[in-house]
């Protein structure tokens, strides 16, 4: 069943979040880093996976699940080696600390069709059921009959979700969105001193400062043509990118920060 189009645009006002653009960020840090696409080739090559992903042409897109597995796949119907590398991608989220029962799936999308699922307005609407967010809210009453339900893997579940999420706000279905905001403000200080409790020191989520779109992609082009001498680059980019013209000064120090900032993950 096709998710309407008004929850659809609902549902991506959430991509605008804060919560959700840090994430996101954090993500595409992450793939950019060299010690992440050591592993990410070094897994593609293990498990058959051509060095850029399998390609998924429009056609196939159309009808594509993010739960699907490559027909062309030497290892499509090997349930042990799809284990095996299910295992490893679990490993590659909890690394990064992010909820696997959330970012699994995206870690999965880009190991094996080398995509940005979260990126992707065309995704499957099931993922519209995740938040990919620094916050959490649900239901819970209706939330621990669902886990009720599946007792085989509730605990696992629970787990996973107060690693990630370890600290709560209960709210009273009387409550308004001034009582909300008022409470969280006068009480920012405890809630604080509880996060600092489960903070990882080398987890980098929200030090990353989001880039201009433009920007970004300048910088991309000027660390991919990082093996041209700068005078080539300097025409290059300036060729490319009109606006603000870059010197050698600029290149050299924009190579610096992408060499750095490949190397803080």
């Amino acid at each position: 069943m096709k998710t309407s189009n008004k929850l659809l645009q609902e549902e991506l006002k959430k991509r605008n979040s804060q919560g959700f653009l840090k994430l996101k960020e954090y993500f595409e840090e992450i793939i950019k880093s060299e010690k992440f696409q050591q592993k990410i080739q070094e897994l593609r090559n293990k498990y058959s996976i051509p060095r850029n992903g399998f390609a998924l042409n429009k056609k196939e897109y159309k009808k594509y699940s993010i739960f699907s597995i490559p027909d062309e796949w030497m290892y499509k119907n090997n349930l042990t080696k799809l284990n095996e590398l299910g295992e490893e991608v679990s490993k590659l989220v909890e690394e990064y600390d992010l909820y696997e029962l959330e970012w699994y799936l995206v870690f999965w999308h880009y190991l094996i069709y080398n995509k940005i699922l979260i990126l992707d307005q065309n995704y499957s609407s099931f993922l519209l059921s995740f938040n990919f967010d620094l916050c959490l809210v649900r239901d819970e009453l209706g939330w621990n009959k669902v886990l009720q339900d599946h007792l085989d893997i509730a605990k696992e579940i629970i787990d996973e979700e107060l690693k990630k999420f370890p600290i709560a706000i209960k709210i009273s279905p009387y409550a308004t969105e001034r009582d909300i905001l008022d409470f969280i403000k006068k009480n920012f200080n405890q809630i604080k001193s509880f996060q600092k409790r489960y903070q990882k020191p080398n987890i980098k989520i929200g030090k990353f400062r989001q880039k201009n779109e433009l920007i970004q992609k300048r910088n991309e082009f000027i660390w991919k043509h990082r093996n041209l001498s700068i005078k080539k680059i300097m025409y290059l980019v300036n060729e490319k990118f009109k606006g603000k013209t870059l010197g050698y000064a600029d290149i050299e120090k924009i190579l610096i920060l992408e060499h750095k900032r490949r190397k803080e993950l």
